[in-house]
């Protein structure tokens, strides 16, 4: 049957229905039920689909009495919430990286904040920590990528770091290299280094007939190699040789040029090694 014929059958039953009610005596009563019993298949589906449109087109009423621009502000601040939160889950898990990048020794150091570095001629860190926490001058600073520096100047109201780049640092060294991940030394020469003052070690004890025999090139590690420093330091990374030359003032003696492989005046965090690895250990 058409939806036409369909519609006006529809139409027709439910006129019927209308007469039925006013106009048939009582005792066609039970015929009127039969005509209702006759709509039930209609009615039914009809009234479920009724109810279910009312509860999905139909909003509900809210308690919430706030204006739009309220909630709008709110929607702001918890946008800036989630950022800010996002940040700092971000900085936890690269500090959490960076610690196990010490291996065995961030067992012995103890971290600290970097407050601040130095405006003047020195190159220097200001770390939040002092004398009362026993930070000692001499005590070394790490980070990640090798050697800070040392304390210096540890007194009740802070400490700073003096930076291996400081004019005045002075440290004995050694050399190796990586070809893909195998790391060797190269050759036996031990020499000092010193800080420039300008974000960098250099190298000037050595010869050029040295530094030649040693088969030193740009690229290379320079590590430490110093007797007065604990057993567990030796080796770790100062710098990378960055360029070679002849001395100005002596042309027969190399200058060798040593960077860091970060820039240690942009650090935000040090370890200082507080604790003796020897006694440690026994």
């Amino acid at each position: 049957m058409s939806h036409f014929k369909l519609k006006h059958l529809f139409v027709g039953l439910m006129g019927l229905s209308a007469i039925t009610a006013f106009f048939v005596p009582e005792r066609f009563v039970h015929a009127r039920l039969n005509v209702e019993f006759l709509f039930a298949p209609v009615a039914r589906p009809a009234r479920a689909i009724a109810g279910w449109a009312r509860g999905r087109y139909t909003p509900e009423l809210s308690s919430d009495t706030r204006s739009a621009e309220l909630v709008k502000r709110e929607n702001e601040a918890l946008k800036n919430d989630v950022a800010n939160l996002r940040v700092q889950v971000d900085d936890l898990k690269r500090i959490a990286e960076d610690h196990a990048r010490y291996g065995d020794i961030r067992a012995l150091c103890t971290p600290y904040f970097v407050i601040g570095s130095d405006s003047g001629a020195r190159s220097s860190l200001a770390i939040q920590g002092s004398s009362l926490e026993g930070l000692r001058d001499g005590m070394i600073a790490l980070y990640p990528d090798g050697i800070v520096g040392r304390v210096q100047r540890a007194g009740i109201a802070g400490a700073r770091v003096q930076l291996v780049t400081d004019l005045g640092f002075r440290v004995r060294v050694g050399f190796a290299r990586f070809e893909g991940s195998k790391f060797f030394r190269v050759g036996k020469t031990q020499t000092l280094a010193e800080g420039s003052g300008r974000g960098a070690m250099l190298i000037r004890g050595l010869t050029r007939e040295n530094v030649k025999e040693a088969t030193l090139v740009v690229g290379d590690w320079v590590i430490l190699n110093e007797p007065e420093y604990p057993a567990y330091l030796q080796g770790r990374v100062l710098g990378r040789i960055t360029a070679i030359g002849a001395r100005p003032d002596a042309p027969l003696w190399a200058q060798i040029v040593v960077e860091p492989p970060q820039n240690l005046m942009r650090l935000t965090e040090v370890m200082i090694v507080t604790k003796d690895g020897t006694r440690e250990k026994g």
